[in-house]
C-alpha cells in the first residue's frame, strides 16, 4: 500500500510513513508502524504471525513468530481510545478490529475539503478532547488542503501536512448527530437525517496568510460553542 487508508477513526498514509488518530499523529517505532500497516490493510481477517512477519518486516528483517508478539504489545497501549483494537486469536495470530464508537460524530462540509472544513474539523476534536470527534469532506474536493491553511493551522498546534481532501458521500453522513455546512450549494449536498447547520462561506481559497488566519480564529470560536454546545 502506497497510499491512505482509513479504518474508524484511524488514518494511515504509507507513503508519510505517519498514522493519526482524530488527526493527532501515534509516535511509534518503524516496525511498530509496518506492524499497524498490514494490520490495518487486513482489517477484520485473521492473520498468522508468519504471515504478519511476511507482510510487515520481511525480506528487510529477519525474526520469528514471537517478535511478532512482542511488538504487538509494544503497540497495544499506543491504540488506547482510538476504537481500534488488536485482537489475539490464541494459537492462531491477530485481527485488526474495529469497535463501535458511541460519541457524538459532527460532519463539516465544505465545496473543496481544502480549507475551512479541514481547519473545523481539527480544531474541533481538539477542543473536544476526545468526548466526541469531527470528520470533514467536500461535495467537489481538491486535491490538496490549501498551503496557506497548513501554515496557520501549524501556528497553533495543528498538523494537517498530511490530511487530504476526500469527497461527500451519504455514508459519511449517517451517524452524524451535526452537520454542518461551509458555502455548499444546496444541489450538491443530499439529503440527510441529521440536524444541518449552515455556517456561511468563510472561504480561505485566493487569501491572503493574515485573511487565513482570521478565518481560522472565527472558525474556532463556532467551534468552542459548538463543542458546548454537544453537552459532552
Amino acid at each position: 500500500m502506497d497510499g491512505v487508508i482509513e479504518v474508524g477513526r484511524l488514518r494511515i498514509d504509507a507513503g508519510a510513513r505517519r498514522a493519526d488518530i482524530d488527526g493527532h499523529e501515534i509516535q511509534m517505532t518503524p516496525r511498530e508502524f509496518d506492524l499497524l500497516r498490514v494490520l490495518v490493510e487486513n482489517e477484520g481477517k485473521v492473520m498468522s504471525r508468519d504471515r504478519i512477519l511476511a507482510g510487515a518486516w520481511s525480506p528487510r528483517f529477519v525474526g520469528e513468530p514471537k517478535t511478532v508478539d512482542v511488538h504487538v504489545a509494544w503497540l497495544r497501549p499506543k491504540l488506547e481510545g482510538s476504537g481500534i483494537r488488536v485482537t489475539t486469536l490464541r494459537g492462531v495470530g491477530y485481527r485488526l478490529d474495529v469497535l463501535g464508537d458511541s460519541r457524538p460524530r459532527v460532519l463539516f462540509v465544505c465545496v473543496d475539503n481544502g480549507g475551512r472544513s479541514q481547519m473545523a474539523a481539527a480544531l474541533f476534536n481538539r477542543h473536544a478532547g476526545g468526548r466526541a470527534w469531527a470528520d470533514s469532506a467536500g461535495t467537489r474536493p481538491a486535491t490538496r488542503v490549501q498551503p496557506k491553511v497548513v501554515e496557520v493551522m501549524r501556528e497553533v498546534g495543528v498538523d494537517l501536512r498530511a490530511a487530504k481532501p476526500r469527497l461527500l458521500t451519504v455514508g459519511l453522513t449517517d451517524g452524524a448527530a451535526r452537520v454542518i455546512t461551509m458555502g455548499c450549494a444546496d444541489g450538491d449536498f443530499p439529503v440527510v437525517s441529521a440536524p444541518v447547520e449552515d455556517w456561511g462561506p468563510l472561504d480561505a481559497g485566493g487569501q491572503s496568510l493574515e485573511t487565513v488566519r482570521l478565518i481560522r480564529d472565527a472558525i474556532d470560536g463556532r467551534v468552542r460553542l459548538l463543542v458546548s454546545s454537544l453537552a459532552i
